[in-house]
């Protein structure tokens, strides 16, 4: 058992700390997703990786690299852009092949999640279905 005043003051921490985290999740993030077409070129290991790189992912081990082939009208985020590299946590269960080789050369359809805040954009999430 506690003593009062250390818990009374754990209970404070604990109401201050709420009110902070709620503030920061109520700010004006807004969700945000780019759809664009690419030709996977490349898949490795992110220790092998050098330049630039968008993190889509929690934990990310891979580093896959695009030819981009067309971005639709109101995605401007990759316009312009010839390639895009990415760094993932999973080929096999973002490209659903077992076997990164398959992948290479393959299109793609891609949409990137990510959330707007003050002018950033943080991505957590990237998508992959083949293109037809």
């Amino acid at each position: 058992m506690l003593p009062r005043t250390v818990s009374r003051t754990l209970q404070i921490t604990l109401i201050v700390g709420l009110v902070f985290c709620g503030r920061e999740s109520a700010s004006a993030a807004k969700p945000e997703a780019v759809r664009f077409t690419a030709r996977v070129r490349s898949i490795k290991s992110l220790a092998d990786h050098s330049g630039q790189i968008v993190v889509a992912a929690v934990d990310p081990q891979f580093a896959v690299t695009g030819q981009i082939l067309g971005v639709p009208s109101g995605s401007p985020s990759f316009a312009g852009k010839k390639t895009v590299t990415f760094a993932i946590h999973s080929p096999a269960q973002l490209l659903s092949a077992a076997d990164r080789g398959y992948a290479v050369g393959c299109t793609f359809d891609f949409t990137l999640h990510g959330n707007r805040e003050k002018n950033r954009v943080r991505y957590y999430h990237l998508s992959a279905a083949v293109h037809r």
